[in-house]
């Protein structure tokens, strides 16, 4: 059977479905990719990492009427498709023989086999929800955006690791807290960082539905599928502590340019020693905020955007947390509320961000 294939539209489906490859040595099936064509136009491409089962798709690919159902290495075949510079890839497979030629160029690929000899046949998951509901693409994006920055990326905790998708969208470490108010699905779910990561592969709208084991996202306009398992541990997520936290009322607040504040931090931060843990000094005054490090070698003003009638304050933060922070907002103008003892918040629209004082 041969499929002759548009050049790139492979390329584009290929750099997305390699993503969702695993590549765990100790897990075979990890650095698999299955190719199948229909066809009648529409490809395929299949990888996991064990959890994840991403399938991507493309509509008019080819003309060809041949079908193709074929496994092959996802990292070795990625790399050669990525290189290839003609306008039509033609694949060939036939007595386990995988062939792949475009221009002048054509390439034995070498098949994984079974124990007994045959060729591996890729098993993906099926999910048979009894009821779906929509989620906005847009909506992935500003989870990603603005609260993977406050994920944890230590195991201290594994549930801190994900995001909690409920009546809000939560990620945090403990120290930094992100909370999106916007209530994604009914039921509340643990969604890991790799999760979400290759839900922002899709180009529409989503559907997502949930059967007793699993969880699919589907794209509405069928190009995009993945079937994965919420993640471990919502019973120990602190949703009521941290909800505590984000609705606390502060009593000043001041509206700083965001560059600004990251270029004073910026420069602040090579004067900030392994002996000082990150810590800088903030003042909230009158008419400006004031950063300095703790030997007071650097100083750094910036002014406020609007009349601050606020108390003064002073406190201690973490200046690569206050940084990372910053970066995610959205907004040119951002808007710190301060005068608590234990944080400071960064809000904006429905994303609000709390971050941990130090002493």
């Amino acid at each position: 059977m041969k499929v002759v294939l548009n050049t790139a539209q492979l390329q584009n489906l290929v750099t997305k479905a390699v993503k969702g490859a695993g590549n765990n040595k100790l897990l075979p099936m990890t650095s698999l990719m299955a190719i199948s064509y229909d066809g009648n136009g529409m490809l395929s491409l299949t990888t996991t990492d064990n959890t994840n089962y991403l399938t991507v798709k493309a509509m008019d690919v080819s003309m060809s009427d041949d079908e193709l159902e074929v496994v092959v290495i996802a990292d070795n075949f990625a790399k050669l498709i990525s290189r290839m510079t003609s306008e039509t890839i033609t694949f060939t497979h036939e007595s386990g023989s995988f062939f792949i030629s475009g221009g002048k160029s054509t390439y034995n690929i070498e098949l994984p086999l079974d124990v007994d000899g045959s060729e591996i046949k890729f098993e993906r998951p099926m999910l048979t929800p009894p009821e779906i509901e929509t989620i906005k693409l847009s909506s992935i994006k500003s989870i990603i955006n603005t609260g993977k920055s406050a994920l944890a990326t230590t195991l201290e905790t594994p549930c801190y690791t994900a995001y909690y998708v409920g009546k809000n969208v939560i990620s945090t470490d403990t120290y930094k807290i992100c909370c999106i108010d916007e209530q994604l699905v009914k039921e509340p779910l643990l969604i890991s960082s790799e999760t979400m990561d290759l839900l922002d592969l899709a180009e529409s709208d989503l559907e997502y539905g949930k059967d007793k084991d699993s969880i699919g996202f589907k794209s509405v306009d069928d190009t995009f599928l993945l079937i994965t398992k919420p993640y471990d541990g919502l019973e120990t997520y602190s949703v009521d502590a941290i909800m505590g936290l984000v609705e606390s009322k502060f009593k000043s607040a001041c509206v700083v340019k965001k560059n600004d504040i990251l270029q004073a931090l910026d420069r602040l931060a090579i004067f900030v020693s392994q002996y000082d843990r990150n810590i800088i000094q903030m003042s909230f005054t009158k008419n400006a905020l004031v950063l300095k490090n703790k030997k007071s070698a650097g100083t750094e003003e910036i002014d406020y955007l609007k009349e601050c009638d606020g108390e003064e304050f002073d406190c201690a933060i973490d200046i690569e947390m206050l940084i990372s922070q910053i970066k995610a907002n959205s907004v040119d103008d951002v808007t710190i509320y301060y005068g608590l003892p234990n944080c400071i918040k960064i809000a904006d629209g429905n994303i609000t961000q709390i971050i941990a004082l130090s002493e």
